[in-house]
């Protein structure tokens, strides 16, 4: 029943986002509209995370599946393609090789203040002690994962 109703919410919104699209005359996608309710909700606080969190991360978990559609209505359309394939294979290869620059750049401009990331911790001793003091500022959907990640630095080097 927790699935239908996450799933009840999650395609609630993405209908609230259809009927934007009908209502509003910008020239944007219904889904950038369900998107950005969806965030508006979440950041309000009027949504909670855990009450879609479990539909979210299996729809994630699937959607290579949701791929597959679309790559064979490609395969279908071959002879259509064939005359622009290479300025398409040129086109995708720049793209992806400026949006890899430009995400790493803004990465690296990103201001974090004094927070360590679990990336920066290069030791088990380091780990474990980030852990310990309470550092750790990275929040995964399952604490299990952190808590079992400092399990075994907290073996590695010798304390458990």
């Amino acid at each position: 029943m927790k699935y239908v109703k996450e799933s009840a919410i999650i395609f609630g919104i993405t209908m609230i986002g259809e009927f934007l699209n009908e209502l509003l005359p910008l020239p944007v996608p219904a889904g950038v509209y369900g998107l950005f309710l969806l965030l508006l909700l979440l950041c309000t606080g009027l949504l909670k995370l855990k009450d879609i969190e479990a539909t979210g991360n299996f729809l994630l978990d699937i959607m290579p599946i949701l791929f597959i559609p679309a790559s064979v209505g490609l395969i279908e359309s071959y002879d259509a393609m064939k005359a622009i394939l290479v300025p398409l294979v040129v086109t995708c290869l720049v793209s992806t090789i400026v949006v890899m620059g430009v995400t790493g750049k803004v990465t690296e401009l990103m201001d974090i203040g004094d927070m360590q990331l679990l990336a920066a911790i290069e030791s088990d001793e380091e780990l474990a002690r980030a852990d310990v003091l309470g550092e750790n500022v990275l929040k995964l959907s399952d604490d299990t994962k952190i808590v079992k990640g400092a399990r075994e630095a907290l073996a590695n080097i010798g304390i458990l």
